[in-house]
């Protein structure tokens, strides 16, 4: 079955060439691709009218360890190359490389190489930036570093990008090049940002391995829960009376971005991950929809088992309030009343923690 925002026009024809090469080149139109392939660059692809996707990365990155986006150097050059870094950033791993260029204004590759040969476009390739730089420097445009706001307006915008990212050196190598440029120690970038190299991954990445860990703390329950709902949108209907206690009145922006997802996959019926995605494509969070959706490109669990971590994450997070609960009565006078809702609690929380086990 034909999906748009999946297929990569001329990949079929280049991707003998990208094996060859050891490179994919990823340009804006139909043309380019052309005129490229024309002029020996065979190696050469373009989405099909749309942005870039993470699934057209993932696929690329099965050919070759190298990807190459050459675009425009207009603002929509800038903007598809902006799309194409957060589409790359949640599906590159620390044997892969993404390099960006931008070719001079008002040209693009077909024009480059009919006015100046092909020679004039490898040298646009050979100043190609690597995915470090390009990150910092789309980061930083129309912001002045000198300015304390500015540097804080960029480590915001840069943080859903790196929770978006696997656990690896390169994740690492970025926090570093972050806080380089913004001037802010690394400790205190990574304590900003809630992310630290050793972080364990997501259960469903480190093999054999079902659920959240025991001691996960909330936020990465609720990433986790987020996660799965938007790979498994029939779920979000079995776990109405859930979503709705633990995330319907929540301030956190995840807990926003769980109802979002909750929500339009209960609006829709039952849809797919990719319909789902789709239905949030104006949400704010699309970005955050999108990453965490290329994320789970490499889920290996099937429904029955999501079904299963997700009531696990939910008695876990059930089992925080319950016991915070317990502790705040511990210390008030003891009376009947107090008692009784201490037994009852107590006996919520023996279900819950039975509930929430899972093996290690």
């Amino acid at each position: 079955m034909f999906h748009k925002g999946q297929e990569l026009y001329g990949l079929f024809e280049a991707q003998e060439a990208i094996r060859r090469r050891q490179r994919a080149i990823v340009c804006e139109g139909y043309i380019d691709v052309i005129q490229l392939s024309q002029a020996g660059f065979e190696e050469a692809v373009a989405a099909l009218g749309t942005a870039i996707t993470s699934h057209h990365v993932s696929t690329l990155f099965r050919l070759s360890d190298h990807v190459i986006f050459a675009f425009d150097g207009d603002a929509a050059g800038r903007k598809a190359a902006r799309r194409a870094l957060e589409a790359t950033l949640p599906i590159i791993g620390d044997s892969k490389r993404a390099s960006f260029v931008l070719l001079p204004e008002s040209e693009d590759p077909d024009s480059l190489i009919k006015a100046h040969g092909a020679t004039a476009f490898e040298d646009e390739l050979s100043r190609a930036l690597p995915l470090s730089r390009w990150l910092v420097k789309a980061l930083s445009e129309g912001r002045n570093l000198d300015q304390a706001e500015d540097r804080a307006s960029m480590l915001a915008e840069a943080k859903p990008m790196l929770e978006a990212m696997n656990v690896g050196a390169l994740r690492l190598q970025l926090l570093q090049e972050l806080a380089q440029a913004s001037g802010t120690p690394s400790a205190d970038v990574e304590s900003y940002f809630g992310l630290k190299p050793w972080r364990r991954l997501p259960s469903w990445r480190r093999g054999g391995e079902r659920g959240p860990s025991r001691s996960a703390p909330v936020d990465d329950l609720r990433a986790q829960i987020l996660k799965r709902l938007l790979a498994f949108p029939a779920l979000a209907r079995e776990f109405n009376a859930q979503i709705a206690v633990e995330f319907l009145d929540g301030d956190d922006p995840v807990d926003h971005q769980i109802v979002e997802a909750w929500r339009a996959a209960t609006a829709a019926g039952e849809p797919s991950s990719g319909a789902l995605i789709e239905a949030l494509g104006e949400s704010e969070y699309s970005a955050v929809f999108t990453a965490l959706a290329a994320q789970n490109l490499a889920m290996e669990d099937d429904l029955a088992a999501t079904r299963a971590d997700l009531a696990g994450a939910f008695a876990k997070l059930e089992l925080r309030r319950t016991e915070s609960e317990l502790a705040t009565l511990a210390g008030l006078p003891p009376t009947s009343e107090t008692l009784d809702r201490m037994r009852q609690l107590a006996e919520r929380q023996a279900r819950l923690k039975e509930a929430a086990s899972t093996p290690d």
